[in-house]
């Protein structure tokens, strides 16, 4: 399972070597960001039995083909809309009410990117 910010050290984290390590059978779910993967490692796995599948929540925003495949028709494929959950407009408000109160105060607001990290 794969949940990581993507930066410059994870972008193609889940390549063919790594696809190799796993064990046979194994299903990938990505669930961090598309540029995490490379497809035509995780195509070549799935076709060639490796894994038995990829569950993918964020993927090329138009996802249809990929190395001639038409990804629909990929036994063990499955793509998800990037959506975790129902969003929560109180929480939501109340948080950027926070960082519009912290930035007014000269603070630095909750959650703010490292973008030295890049996360």
């Amino acid at each position: 399972v794969c949940t990581l910010p993507l930066t410059p050290v994870t972008q193609g984290i889940i390549s063919r070597k790594e696809l190799s390590r796993l064990r046979k059978g194994a299903h990938v779910i990505n669930i961090g960001r598309a540029d995490h993967v490379d497809m035509d490692a995780l195509l070549k796995a799935m076709v060639s039995k490796q894994i038995s599948g990829a569950t993918l929540d964020v993927y090329d925003p138009t996802p249809k083909t990929h190395s001639g495949l038409y990804l629909a028709s990929v036994p063990g494929l499955f793509m998800t809309p990037h959506i975790a959950g129902r969003l929560d407009f109180d929480a939501a408000s109340n948080q950027i009410e926070r960082a519009i109160s912290a930035i007014e105060q000269g603070r630095t607001p909750d959650n703010t990117v490292d973008t030295i990290k890049g996360y």
